[in-house]
Formats: C-alpha cells, sequence, structure tokens
C-alpha cells in the first residue's frame, strides 16, 4: 500500500466546516485554510492547528485535517447567525 499525499492545494477563501457536538444550539465552526486534493483523488478540507498525540504536544501551527466528527462545509454566505458567532464573524445580539 502507498502513502496517500497531497498532491494540489488550493485556498479556500471564505469557508468553514461546522459541526455540532455540544448540542444542536453550540456550533463549532472551524475556517477552512485551503483545499487538498490527495493522490486517490479526494479533495478535503485542512484547517490550522496544532498536531497533538499521545504524550506529545507540538509547538507549531500547521495546517492538519478536520477532526473526526460528522459536519458539513459552508460558505460564508450560508453560516447561521449562531455559526457567524462562533466564527467571529459577529457578537451576540
Amino acid at each position: 500500500m502507498s502513502d496517500v499525499k497531497n498532491v494540489q492545494i488550493v485556498s479556500a477563501d471564505n469557508w468553514y466546516f461546522v459541526h455540532y457536538e455540544g448540542g444542536p444550539n453550540k456550533p463549532t465552526v472551524h475556517q477552512v485554510a485551503v483545499w487538498a486534493l490527495d493522490s486517490n483523488g479526494v479533495t478535503t478540507g485542512l484547517i490550522g492547528g496544532v498536531e497533538i498525540g499521545p504524550g506529545s504536544v507540538s509547538p507549531q501551527i500547521r495546517l492538519v485535517g478536520l477532526p473526526p466528527v460528522k459536519g458539513v462545509f459552508k460558505h460564508l454566505n450560508d453560516l447561521s447567525a449562531a455559526e457567524r458567532v462562533c466564527a467571529n464573524l459577529e457578537k451576540m445580539a
């Protein structure tokens, strides 16, 4: 089995990954930094983050894959008011 590698990366301006692990009124919103196409032809979003694993912490911020949760990609224009607040795009009313 060969290693899967990103073969193309393009900017993902105004795109977000939204999931509701905290309940229906508590969205978590991640800004998608880039779209990555891998060597298998699969496209996914990458977000800014710090990769950490058991017993290790990386002090460097890097692009990482999405959290392993059910969610949806949304364009800025499609975010709800609650999602916009969580993305720090608006203040709570």
